[in-house]
Parts: C-alpha cells; sequence; structure tokens
C-alpha cells in the first residue's frame, strides 16, 4: 500500500518547499526576494530592456510588475529611462549599487545552488532537470 508522500506531485510540493525557503534565507540579507533577485539578473544580462520585457521573461503580470520595480528604484538597484519614441515604454539598467548587490547576492546564491546539488547527492542533475523541464512545460502544447 502507498502512502500520500509516494506521489509525484506531492513531493514535488515539498521539495520546492524547502528549495523555496533555502532561497528566501539566502537572499534575505540583501533584501532581495526571489522575484527581486530575478529581476536584477534579467536587467543585468539585457540592459535598456523594456520593463514590459522583463515581465514577460519572467512571468510577472503588469501590476506586480509594477510594484517590484518601483520598490527597486526606491533602492537605487536599478534605474528607469523612458524608451525613445515609446513614452509609455521604460528601458531598465542596473545603478552601481545594484551592480555591487546583486554581485554579492549571487555569491551567496552559488552557496544555495550547492546545497541542492549536495542534497541531490550522487543523482544524475542532467537528467533530474531534464525530468523538471518536462514536468514544467507539460502543459504548454494542451489547447486551453
Amino acid at each position: 500500500m502507498h502512502g500520500v508522500e509516494d506521489e509525484i506531485g506531492f513531493m514535488l510540493r515539498l521539495a520546492q518547499l524547502a528549495v523555496f525557503k533555502d532561497v528566501i534565507e539566502t537572499l534575505s540579507p540583501f533584501g532581495l526576494r526571489p522575484s527581486d533577485f530575478s529581476a536584477l539578473r534579467v536587467i543585468a544580462a539585457n540592459p535598456g530592456l523594456k520593463q514590459q520585457d522583463i515581465g514577460r521573461e519572467l512571468g510577472i503580470k503588469g501590476p506586480n510588475l509594477v510594484g517590484m520595480v518601483e520598490d527597486l528604484r526606491k533602492k537605487k538597484l536599478i534605474v528607469r529611462k523612458v524608451v525613445p519614441g515609446d513614452r509609455r515604454s521604460y528601458a531598465l539598467t542596473l545603478a552601481p549599487a545594484g551592480r555591487a548587490l546583486l554581485e554579492q547576492a549571487e555569491e551567496a546564491h552559488r552557496g544555495h545552488q550547492a546545497r541542492i546539488r549536495a542534497a541531490l547527492g550522487d543523482a544524475d542533475s542532467i537528467q533530474f532537470l531534464a525530468c523538471l523541464h518536462s514536468l514544467a512545460h507539460m502543459n504548454r502544447d494542451r489547447a486551453d
């Protein structure tokens, strides 16, 4: 007889909670939430990217994105400029303080990643990631 703990979905949820707890604790000394950290990473990799493109990349809806961007701007981590020729769009770049904070947070995040790998032990991480990717996209091709 199998218990609920044998169900893949249930174990994925427990794993997600554990990983989220660790990443939240990892980033909190920097005053960052996981979504802030992800946004700073995307902005660093794509300076001048439009605000709405960052939202699309991270799957963050309009109102939540506006609030997050405003928080990052108020903390002087990013610079928001009107896109020439499109007064309704903003291009985002990292401010010097944002770049410095991101470098420190990236270092701490590497520790988070190492803890995940240690928890996986000898499991094939490439195969594991491929399985997670398949699960994450299992509904993509299904008609709504």
